[in-house]
């Protein structure tokens, strides 16, 4: 009695592998979707805790301006601090003046806005309050 497998028991597993496999690749973009969408609204949240921290540390005003390309993060001079890329497909939303800036006051407040980054059907929010503090929705 011949011990092992036969190369079409092995062919039959493979093809079963492969097919696994290839439905669990498909189902991949819609999972990560979401959580892209969070990552990035994070991203957001951590420019604008730095600019917090900074008004705080240099008893400036520092500014943070929205655009649908970049998040820019400003001293009080006006310098360009950081400059933070936005994805093309993420689309972004503002309650923020029309010139899409926030400031952020050494007097531990801030311009009160809501953020809402777009992808598709999904939406992620961020909410600045007037204390300077950041909250994410994803």
């Amino acid at each position: 009695m011949p011990k092992g497998f036969s190369l079409t028991e092995l062919l039959v597993a493979l093809a079963i592998a492969a097919l696994l496999a290839s439905i669990s690749v498909v189902g991949l973009p819609s999972i990560s979707r979401p959580q892209r969408l969070c990552r990035e609204s994070r991203r957001l949240q951590l420019l604008f805790d730095r600019a917090r921290t900074r008004s705080l540390a240099t008893a400036g005003v520092h500014t943070v301006r929205l655009t649908p390309q970049f998040a820019e993060l400003k001293d009080p001079q006006g310098t360009l601090v950081e400059r933070l890329p936005l994805p093309a497909d993420i689309s972004l939303r503002t309650t923020a003046n029309i010139e899409g800036e926030l400031s952020f006051y050494p007097s531990h407040t801030a311009t009160p806005a809501t953020v809402t980054l777009s992808l598709g059907a999904l939406s992620a929010t961020l909410v600045v309050s007037l204390r300077a503090r950041t909250r994410v929705q994803c």
